[in-house]
């Protein structure tokens, strides 16, 4: 098991935190009605569960979320790249 990382008494190890992180991000990027905003927070929980992947050796994860990354950028990079166009 991972080393543990003790804050507020807690004994979680640093891949517990990066798990507990992502899911936190998920939830919060629903909060939001606009769907850039939630893709992008969508991004960087994708991220945090490769991280968190990476750690626990969770090949599905690393797979599943890296993925996710590429879907979202690049539909995100397609978004903020059509504002710029006339229309």
């Amino acid at each position: 098991r991972n080393k543990k990382l003790f804050i507020i008494n807690s004994a979680f190890s640093f891949a517990d935190w990066c798990g507990i992180l992502a899911g936190v991000l998920i939830l919060v990027s629903f909060a939001f009605k606009n769907v850039n905003t939630i893709r992008l927070v969508n991004v960087f929980a994708a991220i945090m569960f490769v991280v968190y992947g990476v750690l626990i050796d969770g090949i599905p994860l690393i797979i599943t979320n890296s993925l996710l990354i590429l879907i979202n950028v690049l539909f995100l990079s397609k978004v903020y790249l059509d504002k710029g166009k006339i229309k």
